[in-house]
């Protein structure tokens, strides 16, 4: 079981892939205006660096037991009653993260920068999302909205299927997913991924020290690769594989 999990396909790039948690200062950046241009500089920045092919910014690349989600509420039918109400996780992305991490476009597209409020507010579902509530036809174009639709909240057009991802680990499936762009909404902790085309914790510092050069009241954590956080999603099966052996 652990030599087909490690074979298993995850859905999206795991190699040279860089990941750090970047908390935006409360005090220097206090509305979401302010937080957005701070990681839009933070990508420019890391963008330019010398061995960065990408960067991009997500709420989290792996969920954890207890992800940021809620219910929600499509156009084209009834609205669920309790007892059929699922919970479908909801991630900020900035544009070009599906690119960064080689996920595959389904049908439509990508969120990007046109995604906005006033403008498209555009969402994009994974594939298990798609064929459990439009198994027969591509959802490309139908309006959902996350809770009730309402003046404050607008529905929200799905523009795009993605493929699914193993986030919750390898030993695990997609569940309902939903991702909007960060030019939409963004957190104030969000995950930086760097795709480099050499050792990843090599440029660690550089990367570190760029996000400094911006801000150094704003903390860098948790540096990893994203290799390393699918080793430890496997050290239980590698613990019971070494025992019975």
């Amino acid at each position: 079981s652990l030599g087909a999990l490690r074979g298993m396909d995850t859905g999206f790039r795991t190699t040279n892939l860089l990941t750090m948690r970047v908390n935006a200062s409360r005090t220097t950046y206090p509305q979401p205006p302010q937080l957005r241009q701070f990681y839009d500089q933070v990508l420019q920045r890391v963008q330019a660096l010398p061995g960065v092919e990408s960067a991009a910014i997500t709420t989290d690349l792996f969920l954890s037991s207890t992800p940021s989600s809620g219910t929600f509420t499509l156009e084209d039918r009834p609205p669920f009653p309790p007892s059929e109400q699922i919970e479908a996780t909801t991630d900020a992305v900035s544009p070009g993260f599906f690119e960064t991490m080689q996920v595959r476009l389904v049908s439509g597209r990508f969120p990007d920068a046109q995604d906005r409020d006033g403008g498209v507010r555009g969402v994009a579902i994974n594939e298990t999302f798609a064929k459990r509530y439009w198994p027969d036809q591509n959802p490309v174009g139908k309006h959902m909205v996350f809770g009730t639709p309402g003046e404050r909240n607008p529905w929200m057009t799905i523009v795009g299927v993605v493929g699914d991802m193993r986030r919750r680990g390898l030993h695990q499936g997609a569940r309902l997913e939903a991702f909007f762009s960060t030019t939409m909404n963004v957190g104030r902790n969000m995950q930086l991924i760097v795709a480099t085309n050499s050792d990843p914790i090599a440029l660690a510092p550089a990367v570190r020290a760029a996000i400094r050069g911006l801000d150094p009241s704003s903390p860098v954590t948790a540096i990893s690769t994203v290799e390393a956080q699918i080793g430890e999603s496997l050290e239980m099966r590698r613990f019971q594989a070494w025992l019975l052996a």
